[in-house]
């Protein structure tokens, strides 16, 4: 399983009772059912752009959210702006 990116915030025995924040990257051994879930992507850390990306810190909310809809990304509709461009569309 490669790491996973989390959606939303997350307590539990999949983390070891750990408590992971939006956008927290993690290698859990049971993270595809946080993705099954969706609290959680996938990433390939290689691939995620550079911190504070310009052109990710000018697309609109409504072109973030299409974006994510998109990449089939579970809750985008709910997401604020930040958390979209956090998750590295």
């Amino acid at each position: 399983m490669p790491n996973i990116r989390f959606i939303t915030d997350y307590r539990g025995v999949l983390s070891g009772e750990v408590y992971y924040q939006v956008g927290d990257i993690a290698d859990l051994h049971r993270g595809a059912q946080l993705v099954a879930d969706g609290r959680a992507v996938r990433v390939d850390p290689d691939a995620l752009p550079p911190e504070d990306d310009p052109e990710l810190d000018s697309l609109s909310l409504s072109a973030l959210r299409k974006l994510a809809k998109a990449d089939g990304v579970k809750g985008w509709s709910r997401m604020n702006r930040e958390t979209l461009i956090d998750l590295a569309l």
